[in-house]
């Protein structure tokens, strides 16, 4: 029993639920991906997944086994890069998808200066405000920013995006600014539907934290961060975003930030990529310069924190 390969694909079948899928990614037929999984069940007398018909599932024993599995593969990959002088030169299609006003107020300098460095890369950009399903539209990074739901993914932190609320001159000047969390109930409120806390505002305060619920405190919601900002700045609301969507309008004068003192919890930005075994070189060299280009930018709003 070839030891490497069995934990390979055991690892690939817990990531993607798929026997045939697995098969597609490993580029081997689907009974030679069901027989390593045999083997190394055998090997270690123990069943690795929960089969049906429809689905294929961890066994409690595979999500204590995953773990430690994929960390020596790692481990292994890691060492075998450093031995052949960090893998193959990067080259060919790299598909990245990107939150779209991150991407369009930041991203585009990132890739000129990517690209540079990488001529046998070309990359396609997805701008989206959802999150893409990376294994079945064949992502190979992804930008996101906030709560990450998937823990199965491969994590690097890029920065993080203070959060604050604003709204106009004109509209505090009619409805008057709100001193805490508490008073906003009495405001219209601005909704952005893709929050990873629908439906409430969290606030930090000096006792831990606070929310205030959104239903019924506004006539207005969207799924665009920059339609809010400038739905606030036509005086429609009060609304709550990263700071980095708001700059200009901040500079320019046309919203002003209220609570000051009641800080919402930063939101972190991360570049991710799916557990894949000897990931390609344009996608490791494509992270690295990310972590390393936003580290040195100093005029950009989402700060390391």
């Amino acid at each position: 029993m070839d030891r490497l390969a069995t934990m390979r694909t055991f690892v690939s079948v817990a990531e993607t639920g798929s026997f045939s899928e697995s098969a597609r990614l490993l580029d081997v037929s689907a009974p030679l991906v069901s027989r390593h999984v045999s083997d190394l069940e055998a090997h270690l007398g123990i069943r690795l997944f929960n089969r049906t018909t429809r689905r294929v599932e961890l066994s409690e024993a595979g999500e204590a086994y995953y773990p430690d599995c994929v960390a020596l593969l790692e481990q292994l990959e890691a060492t075998e890069a450093r031995v052949a002088g960090l893998g193959e030169k990067p080259s060919g299609l790299l598909r990245v998808s990107v939150p779209m006003d991150f991407g369009r107020l930041f991203l585009g300098p990132a890739l000129r200066a990517f690209l540079s460095e990488a001529p046998e890369v070309r990359i396609d950009v997805r701008y989206e405000d959802r999150e893409s399903r990376m294994l079945e539209e064949q992502v190979d990074v992804a930008l996101r920013i906030g709560q990450l739901a998937d823990s199965s993914l491969v994590v690097r932190r890029l920065g993080g995006a203070c959060i604050g609320c604003y709204a106009s001159p004109d509209y505090l000047a009619e409805a008057g600014a709100p001193e805490s969390p508490d008073a906003l109930q009495d405001h219209q409120l601005l909704a952005y539907t893709l929050s990873s806390t629908p439906g409430q505002w969290v606030f930090q305060t000096p006792d831990g934290t606070t929310s205030v619920p959104l239903a019924g405190h506004g006539r207005l919601a969207c799924n665009n961060g920059r339609v809010l900002a400038e739905a606030a700045c036509r005086g429609l609301g009060i609304v709550r975003l990263p700071e980095f969507l708001v700059k200009d309008h901040i500079d320019a004068g046309r919203l002003i930030e209220i609570l000051t003192d009641y800080r919402s919890p930063s939101l972190d930005i991360h570049a991710v990529t799916l557990h894949r075994r000897f990931r390609p070189a344009k996608v490791t060299a494509f992270v690295a310069f990310l972590v390393d280009y936003f580290a040195q930018q100093q005029d950009w709003t989402p700060r390391q924190i």
